[in-house]
């Protein structure tokens, strides 16, 4: 790395807030812009960034939170509009607004910055370091390293590597829709698996399966978004993983997380035909639910391609299981 000094010394002096509202895990700093440029790296390693111009996606969106919330807590509230916008003070960064439009003086907010700005230029020298394998390691390494407390650092790196085992996951996943639908994969994977196999797992389904919707509610059709960028839907298992070991995205619906809740709690289920059922439960006992009442019998959002349906096998199970509950109750 010593021969690109020049191109690493200005992301080891990044202009950042050094209030009070930063430890020492930090280092008495800002972590947005490192967060940010972790991310990037991420994205090239996973070959969803493929050039110097950096778009506002849904990828980079999703990994910014992913090292955000993995360190510094879901209840600290931020927005990727942050450093996206303030990186401009670097001189490896540079906005590129779309035509026609002012650049901003003041801080915009997520959504005005996606109207406003179509991408930012990173300086092609230090792209090109970032492209080449090694060094993008060691970037990222140094990253860690420089912004954050040796356990935070290490942290950090570990959320890396998740996160790419993760998108793995995710084009494995993905993959599987072009073969026979298998209910229960319970018998061909291993039964004993580690904590970190279990968060590469779930967020690898969820990304394909919310990617397949858009990112909106299979049932009520929600497609929010936070201030800062963090997506209302989850990726839910329609035979559920503990019975089946089935990361199949066929075997996934996007839900928002009150609708998560329901279908797993059987207040709610999709007939083979793509039509919600609605347990007659929430219509007594002073439920307040007529939004979703107003769903019953009205047909599921579906994805794109139909290759990605849920599977008729899958939902057949969860009426199965729907009915059963019921009758107990």
């Amino acid at each position: 790395m010593k021969d690109f000094t020049r191109e690493i010394e200005p992301i080891l002096n990044l202009n950042s807030d050094r209030s009070h509202a930063w430890d020492d895990r930090t280092r008495g700093r800002a972590p947005h812009k490192p967060f940010l440029l972790l991310s990037i790296l991420d994205g090239i390693d996973q070959g969803w960034i493929t050039d110097n111009r950096i778009e506002l996606s849904r990828e980079l969106i999703d990994t910014f939170f992913l090292y955000w919330n993995a360190t510094m807590g879901t209840d600290k509230v931020t927005t990727i509009a942050l450093p996206f916008f303030h990186m401009k003070s670097e001189p490896f960064w540079e906005l590129k607004y779309r035509e026609g439009e002012k650049e901003y003086t003041y801080s915009p907010s997520l959504g005005s910055l996606q109207s406003r700005v179509e991408y930012a230029i990173l300086k092609p020298d230090l792209y090109r370091l970032m492209d080449m394998m090694w060094e993008r390691n060691a970037l990222r390494q140094l990253l860690a390293g420089h912004y954050f407390d040796d356990d935070t650092a290490g942290h950090v790196l570990k959320v890396a590597s998740l996160n790419f085992e993760a998108r793995q996951y995710a084009v494995l996943t993905a993959n599987m829709a072009a073969d026979p639908f298998i209910a229960d994969h319970s018998k061909n994977v291993e039964r004993k698996r580690k904590v970190q196999f279990k968060q590469v797992r779930e967020t690898g389904f969820s990304i394909t399966v919310r990617k397949n919707y858009e990112n909106a509610c299979a049932f009520c059709r929600s497609r929010v978004e936070t201030p800062g960028g963090q997506t209302l839907v989850e990726g839910a298992h329609i035979i559920p993983w503990s019975e089946s070991n089935n990361d199949d995205p066929r075997n996934g619906l996007s839900l928002c997380r009150s609708h998560h809740w329901m279908f797993d709690n059987m207040m709610i289920t999709v007939r083979d035909d793509y039509t919600i059922r609605i347990s007659s439960w929430l219509e007594k006992n002073r439920n307040r639910v007529e939004e979703t009442l107003k769903l019953k019998n009205c047909k599921i959002l579906l994805p794109v391609q139909e290759m990605f349906f849920p599977h008729r096998v899958a939902l057949l199970h969860h009426n199965e299981r729907f009915e059963v509950f019921h009758k107990k109750n």
